[in-house]
C-alpha cells in the first residue's frame, strides 16, 4: 500500500480541472431538470418564497426550519423569474459552487490528488445530480457548510482576525438556512480537541467565533426554542424512527445513497455487489492510509461520522416525523467527507487494484446516472411521478361536474382548470366526504400514492370504503410501473398488496338507483 502524499506541490493543471469540474456539476444537473415534475416539499419552498417577507419569517417560525433559504429563493425569484426551472437553477449554482470549496478543504487536509479525486467524484456523483436540482435547502447549506470548513481550517492553520470572521460569517449563514448542518460546528469542536487541545490561543479564538454566531444568532433563539418544543409533535412518526433496527437503516441507506445514488434498487445485484465491494476496499484502504497522517482521521470522524450519529439520534428524539428516505438529502453536506475518505483510499491502493477499484465505481455511477435520465430504478418514487403530465391528463379526461381528490399536494398543485379537492392529513376529519356528499358529483376520480405509511393508508382506505354504497371503480390509470422486484419486496415487507404502479388515479361513477 503506498503513502498518501500531502505536501506534494500542486501542477497549475488542477486549478483548470476542478473549475470543469464544477460545470460538468450544473450541466449533469441542468440536463435533466425540465423533464421532472416538482414535489410536495419543492413546492412549499416556492409557496413560501412567494410570501411578503414578514410572513417567510412567520411561516417558518411556526415551522422547524430557520428562514434564510426562503428570504434568499424570495429575492432570486424577483431577480430570475417565478418559473420552476428559475427555482431550481437557484439550487444547482451552490451546489456546482461546492466543487472548488471541496478541493480546498480536501488539499489542506490530504493533498492536491486526493483534493482533485474527491472534487471530482463530488462533481458526478449521482445523489448530488438528483438532489442538486431540488428547489429545496440541500445544496445551499452543502455550499455554507464547506464554506464553513474551510475557513475553520485555514483560520487554524494561522488565522488572524480575518480567516476567523470569514469563518464566523459562513457558520451563521449556515444555521439560519438550517439547523442540522449545524452538527458541523459540533465536529469543529471536536477536531480542535483531538489535534490542537493543548493550543490555548486557538482554542480561545474559536471560542469568540462562535460568541460572534451566537450574537448573530440572537433573533433566531427564542423561535428555535419554540420549535424543539412544537417539533416532537410535528406529523406522526415515520416507520423504524426508533431503536436500534430504525438506526442501522438510517445509517445503511445513507451510506447506500452516497455510495451509488438514489437510483438503483438494492436489489439490483450485479451492480450494487460490484459497487459495494469497490467503495469497501477504498473506504477501508482510505481509513488505513488517513491514520498515517495527522489531522485525517479526525477530519473523518469529526465531519462524516459525527453528523451521521447526531442525524440518528435527533430523528430518534426531537424530529421522529423525518423518514429514512429523507437522510441523504438531509446529510448531502457530508457527502464529500465520504467521497474524501474513497479518495484516498483509491489514492493509496496498489495501482492494479486501484484501478479496477475506479472502474467499478465509473461504470455503477454511469449505470446510476443512466437510470436517473430514463427514470428508472428510483427508490424514492416522489422524484420520479410526472405530476405535471397526470394534472394534463385530468385536465383532459374529467368532465364538467366531476370531482378530483388528491391525495398528494404535487398534483393538488398542477391542477388546471379541474374541480380538485385535496384529502390528506391537515384536513378536518370528514371534510373531504362532506364535500362529496354536499357537491353529489356523477363520477370522481381518486389519486393514491403508496407510501407505505400505515396512517396514510388506513386515511384513504376509510375514504374509498365511504364510497362504496354510492358509488362503483369504473376504471383505473397507472403512471410509472413498479419494478416487480419492489413490489414483491414492499408486500412482503407490509404484509398486504401493492399498486402495480408509483401514481394511480381511480375513476368512481355513481350506481345507478333502483
Amino acid at each position: 500500500m503506498d503513502s498518501l502524499r500531502v505536501d506534494e506541490r500542486e501542477p497549475p493543471l488542477a486549478v483548470a480541472v476542478v473549475a470543469a469540474a464544477s460545470m460538468l456539476c450544473a450541466v449533469l444537473i441542468l440536463r435533466d431538470l425540465p423533464a421532472r415534475s416538482l414535489w410536495t416539499d419543492e413546492f412549499t419552498s416556492i409557496d413560501v418564497a412567494s410570501l411578503p417577507l414578514r410572513e417567510i419569517a412567520a411561516w417558518a417560525a411556526g415551522d422547524v426550519h430557520p428562514p434564510l433559504y426562503y428570504v434568499l429563493l424570495h429575492f432570486w425569484r424577483e431577480l430570475a423569474g417565478a418559473g420552476e426551472t428559475a427555482a431550481r437553477i437557484f439550487s444547482v449554482l451552490p451546489a456546482a459552487a461546492t466543487v472548488p470549496l471541496v478541493y480546498l478543504s480536501a488539499r489542506h487536509v490530504a493533498g492536491w490528488r486526493v483534493g482533485l479525486l474527491t472534487a471530482v467524484m463530488l462533481a458526478v456523483s449521482p445523489l448530488l445530480v438528483l438532489r442538486g436540482g431540488m428547489v429545496r435547502w440541500y445544496t445551499l447549506a452543502l455550499a455554507l457548510s464547506w464554506a464553513s470548513i474551510l475557513f475553520f481550517l485555514r483560520a487554524v492553520e494561522g488565522g488572524g482576525l480575518r480567516r476567523w470572521a470569514l469563518y464566523a460569517a459562513a457558520t451563521t449563514l449556515l444555521i439560519y438556512t438550517h439547523y442540522l448542518p449545524g452538527s458541523i460546528v459540533i465536529g469543529q469542536g471536536l477536531y480542535l480537541l483531538i489535534e490542537h487541545r493543548r493550543d490555548r490561543r486557538l482554542a480561545r479564538n474559536f471560542f469568540l467565533a462562535l460568541s460572534a454566531v451566537a450574537l448573530l444568532y440572537l433573533p433566531q433563539l427564542g423561535v428555535l426554542a419554540s420549535q424543539l418544543l412544537y417539533a416532537p409533535h410535528h406529523g406522526s412518526p415515520a416507520p423504524m424512527a426508533y431503536g436500534l433496527k430504525g438506526a442501522v437503516v438510517k445509517a445503511g441507506y445513507t451510506l447506500y445513497a452516497f455510495a451509488l445514488g438514489e437510483t438503483v434498487l438494492p436489489w439490483d445485484l450485479k451492480v450494487t455487489a460490484a459497487a459495494a465491494a469497490a467503495f469497501a476496499a477504498a473506504a477501508l484502504a482510505g481509513l488505513v492510509g488517513a491514520w498515517r497522517v495527522r489531522g485525517v482521521p479526525a477530519f473523518v470522524l469529526c465531519f462524516l461520522i459525527v453528523p451521521l450519529v447526531f442525524l440518528i439520534l435527533l430523528t430518534a428524539t426531537v424530529f421522529p416525523s423525518e423518514s429514512f428516505h429523507l437522510f441523504p438529502g438531509l446529510l448531502l453536506f457530508v457527502l464529500p467527507t465520504f467521497y474524501l475518505t474513497a479518495a484516498i483510499g483509491l489514492t493509496v491502493l496498489p495501482a492494479r487494484l486501484s484501478a479496477v477499484s475506479f472502474a467499478v465505481i465509473v461504470a455503477a455511477w454511469c449505470y446510476s446516472l443512466g437510470n436517473l435520465y430514463a427514470k428508472r430504478g428510483y427508490i424514492n418514487p416522489n422524484y420520479v411521478i410526472p405530476w405535471r403530465e397526470a394534472a394534463a391528463v385530468l385536465e383532459e379526461r374529467v368532465r364538467p361536474g366531476e370531482l378530483v381528490i388528491a391525495t398528494d399536494r404535487s398534483l393538488y398543485y398542477y391542477r388546471r382548470g379541474v374541480d380538485m379537492v385535496l384529502l390528506d392529513e391537515t384536513k378536518r376529519k370528514g371534510a373531504v366526504e362532506e364535500t362529496v356528499e354536499r357537491s353529489a358529483p356523477p363520477a370522481l376520480w381518486l389519486q393514491v400514492r403508496d407510501r407505505g405509511n400505515p396512517e396514510d393508508t388506513r386515511h384513504i382506505e376509510t375514504f374509498r370504503r365511504s364510497l362504496s354504497g354510492r358509488y362503483r371503480l369504473a376504471s383505473a390509470l397507472g403512471f410509472v410501473a413498479e419494478d416487480p422486484m419492489t413490489v414483491s419486496f414492499k408486500e412482503r415487507l407490509l404484509r398486504r398488496p401493492v399498486p402495480k404502479y408509483k401514481l394511480m388515479i381511480y375513476r368512481y361513477v355513481k350506481k345507478e338507483e333502483g
